[in-house]
């Protein structure tokens, strides 16, 4: 599903990226720590064509939520002006990632009744037969073409004749005015689950106006009824979504029937109970309260090792497990300006941690904060993975001239690009990687 997520000005998140790796994730911090504030940019994303005013961080700047899906960036930007969808990247067909249907359960109550629609309109896109959408398209390109067929340009005033040369000039029976048809072309969106809506009536059964005990359990009950796999949940204090307090038989049995499951938690156990997901550290503070929440995952005995990129994780998460300590560490996408401050925290209440950090980064072995050799990850690609990414097998003597050299032949940001190598890079790695071998001999000197 989703591979990773940007978030731009919007609330408390200035320029932000997460990597999802398509996976499953669990978003843990305190009160305020901006970790809803991910899901909801994915509802704007997804779900709306307008903002509130209050979610400008700037106001004075576009807002844009982006996601990297099937190996393309889709942006929304909405006006600080308007508070409208301003534009749309790429431009073209968003055919792709509206299959995509993201369910966002706030901390705040939502209705039964809307979750009940949402899944129907999801269901019913599963369903629907492949050929609806050729067939619906084929006649709204027929019907289209028919109005463009009489579309015409009125002569400019350039092609009039002037008054000297008028009688020359004027159009006889033979020789029509001439006229050129207007160039316009259109491509029609079809997307029939938005043609369907649903009416629910209460005959008994108090869907949408049910307490808020058994609104939990209806939909829990609905989410786990039936399989949903063109469906992103997210949900918002997992803890308290449902009545349902076996936090281990809930995240496993969404997990097993919605294609992606992201969900925030200020809960220690909720993140023992999520070992299968990506814990993503939300908003550290000093004041310890980020350790005393991951305390979950120290119960299990692994070690914690923190990686700062944005796109690191399936990296390290290959060099691991072919290191041999895939299964006795929890790998933490700490962010590069956190990781101190985190290491720290966790250390001070006993979790064994060690720190990975770009060549670029000063390490402190004393405080088991190691680097690696080059600048960034990047530069220990595969020659063939570049190849068939980029066409190029750039110089990896610095991160500067490698990104420079692929953007000379490609047009894409630093982030496209790591986005792009980090998508592939799992099935690349080897034991005999230098980026594996370097993984193995600071986890072998700390663990």
């Amino acid at each position: 599903m989703l591979q990773s997520m940007f978030i731009q000005n919007f609330r408390a998140w200035e320029d932000q990226t997460f990597t999802f790796n398509g996976e499953n994730v669990v978003f843990a911090g305190g009160n305020e720590s901006g970790k809803s504030s991910v899901l909801q940019a994915l509802d704007l994303f997804f779900n709306r064509s307008s903002i509130d005013s209050a979610n400008f961080r700037d106001p004075d700047k576009d807002v844009s939520v982006g996601v990297r899906f099937g190996g393309t960036t889709y942006k929304k930007t909405f006006s600080c002006k308007t508070h409208q969808v301003k534009s749309f990247v790429p431009a073209g067909s968003w055919h792709k990632i509206e299959a995509i249907h993201y369910i966002y359960l706030p901390a705040t109550r939502k209705t039964s009744a809307a979750i009940l629609t949402e899944l129907a309109q999801a269901k019913a896109e599963s369903m629907l037969p492949p050929e609806l959408s050729d067939e619906l398209a084929k006649v709204a390109q027929q019907a289209m073409d028919e109005v463009l067929s009489n579309i015409v340009k009125r002569p400019s005033a350039t092609a009039q004749p002037d008054a000297q040369n008028a009688d020359a000039a004027a159009p006889t029976a033979q020789t029509p005015p001439r006229t050129t048809k207007a160039n316009v072309t259109a491509i029609p969106n079809v997307l029939p689950t938005r043609a369907i809506g649903f009416t629910i009536q209460n005959n008994g059964v108090p869907v949408a106006g049910a307490e808020l005990g058994y609104s939990k359990n209806l939909t829990y009950a609905m989410l786990v009824g039936s399989d949903y796999g063109n469906v992103v949940l997210g949900i918002d204090d997992i803890e308290h979504a449902f009545s349902e307090m076996n936090y281990s038989k809930v995240i496993r049995n969404l997990e097993s029937h919605v294609g992606q499951l992201l969900m925030t938690t200020r809960s220690s156990e909720v993140i023992r109970q999520s070992n299968r997901a990506i814990t993503v550290p939300v908003g550290r503070r000093a004041d310890g309260s980020m350790a005393n929440i991951l305390r979950g995952l120290g119960e299990s005995g692994k070690a914690f090792l923190l990686v700062e990129g944005k796109y690191d994780l399936p990296w390290f998460k290959g060099a691991a497990q072919m290191a041999g300590y895939g299964d006795r560490l929890d790998i933490l996408p700490a962010g590069g300006s956190n990781i101190d401050e985190l290491r720290r925290e966790m250390a001070s209440v006993g979790m064994r941690c060690v720190a990975i950090v770009d060549g670029d980064t000063k390490p402190d072995e004393r405080t088991r904060k190691f680097a690696l050799k080059r600048e960034c990850v990047e530069l220990y690609t595969p020659d063939d993975l570049l190849q068939a990414l980029f066409g190029v097998v750039p110089p990896k003597t610095s991160k500067r001239e490698f990104f420079a050299a692929v953007q000379a032949v490609r047009q894409t940001s630093e982030n496209g690009i790591k986005a792009a190598i980090s998508e592939h890079i799992a099935d690349h790695l080897t034991t005999h990687s230098a980026f594996v071998h370097e993984v193995a001999t600071i986890l072998a000197q700390t663990l």
